[in-house]
């Protein structure tokens, strides 16, 4: 928050600060209760919008919840996101916002221009399925299945990753970041993973001034757990190729 602050001291002109608090993507964290309250004293601060867009925090099997920052905002300029394509189905692009009417109104004007509206058939399918079941039961559901499947790529992970390798171990969402010696490209190591016909996603495009080119993101969401292992086997047996051949490696 400190550097944040700093930022926004040296951009008077900053109009918004976009963030995921819960279980973020990449990296799985999620903003302790303390951040968040202070976070939306400093929007209060400089006159700033937050943008708080939370796909995953309905994704959670550890830990207590934690308010939004939506619960402590005040001054009505904390725009709320969610979606049911992470707690339903990928491909049913319906989500929803929340926020003071005269944003809402905004955003209403904007939205008619961009696409007309969104998907009737996707709304009313998510709309039959909330009259016909219990989304309460269904979460509960998944929750224990993502919990799992995250489980068993940790596991897998202190198994067949070498040694020096750091990775989170989030307490919800669909993502684990992994953490490489910072001598290693992890875009070279992505391609030669794809020759394993394994993937990952490179950690460089989510970080504008180099500082994850060393990391990369995995996800448990969308894989039985007989495939999580072997894609975890694979991964691990390019890294220990790849280490072998760089003795000057810093495990750091």
């Amino acid at each position: 928050m400190d550097a944040l602050e700093r930022t926004l001291q040296s951009h008077p002109e900053a109009k918004m600060i976009y963030t995921i608090p819960d279980f973020q993507n990449p990296t799985g964290r999620t903003m302790s209760l303390e951040r968040r309250q202070r976070l939306v004293e400093l929007a209060n601060q400089y006159d700033v919008l937050i943008v708080e867009d939370n796909p995953y925090g309905a994704i959670r099997y550890s830990g207590t919840p934690l308010p939004a920052l939506k619960h402590f905002d005040t001054e009505g300029r904390v725009v709320h996101l969610g979606t049911f394509s992470k707690i339903l189905s990928p491909g049913l692009r319906v989500g929803w916002l929340c926020s003071a009417n005269p944003i809402m109104d905004t955003y209403t004007g904007f939205k008619q221009m961009d696409d007309v509206h969104t998907n009737i058939f996707a709304q009313m399918i998510a709309d039959r399925y909330l009259e016909n079941n219990d989304l309460t039961a269904h979460l509960k559901q998944i929750r224990k299945l993502y919990k799992k499947r995250k489980e068993v790529m940790v596991q897998s992970i202190d198994e067949y990753f070498p040694a020096g390798i750091k990775h989170s171990d989030p307490l919800g969402g669909l993502f684990i970041w992994v953490e490489l010696p910072k001598s290693l490209d992890a875009q070279e190591v992505f391609k030669k993973c794809v020759d394993h016909k394994v993937a990952f996603v490179p950690g460089g495009p989510f970080a504008a001034d180099g500082t994850a080119d060393h990391a990369f993101r995995m996800s448990y969401a969308n894989m039985p757990e007989e495939k999580i292992i072997e894609g975890m086997k694979r991964i691990g047996a390019v890294l220990t190729d790849v280490m072998a051949k760089k003795p000057s490696i810093r495990l750091s």
